[in-house]
């Protein structure tokens, strides 16, 4: 088991493939060349026509959903594989990565989220959640 929580440069979207890693930046221009360009067409026809916008969008929020749900499972795989007590460990390995100030936006979502924070919630130098 290596331990790389003491490398000063691991972060926790490091336990994730690229593909996975994608999930947590894709931009509308990565999203229609993912998705396909005639399915987002399908969706504004459907829009400009007066269907329901969440009808028209479901399959792609679900392929979404299901997707992260596989990324996050295997970052809990790789965790506990590459690092000693990942689970007990891993609200610490968050609160270090947002602590970096170098960190991506991806980095900073997945941190916050596993430590059931928003964008809008930060924590403080003395770790407190503000507001």
């Amino acid at each position: 088991m290596v331990d790389h929580m003491n490398k000063s440069d691991f972060h926790l979207l490091d336990l994730l493939r690229d593909k996975d890693k994608e999930l947590f930046s894709l931009n509308g221009k990565q999203l229609v060349k993912d998705v396909g360009f005639e399915i987002i067409r399908g969706i504004i026809y459907d829009v400009l026509t007066g269907k329901n916008l969440r009808d028209s969008t479901e399959v792609l929020t679900r392929k979404r959903i299901v997707s992260l749900n596989l990324a996050t499972l295997r970052l809990f795989i790789n965790g506990t594989i590459n690092i000693e007590r990942f689970i007990d460990r891993l609200p610490e390995l968050a609160f270090k990565d947002i602590q970096d100030k170098n960190i991506t936006k991806s980095e900073k979502w997945l941190a916050n989220w596993i430590l059931g924070l928003t964008e809008k919630e930060e924590i403080a130098e003395n770790g407190k959640e503000v507001r």
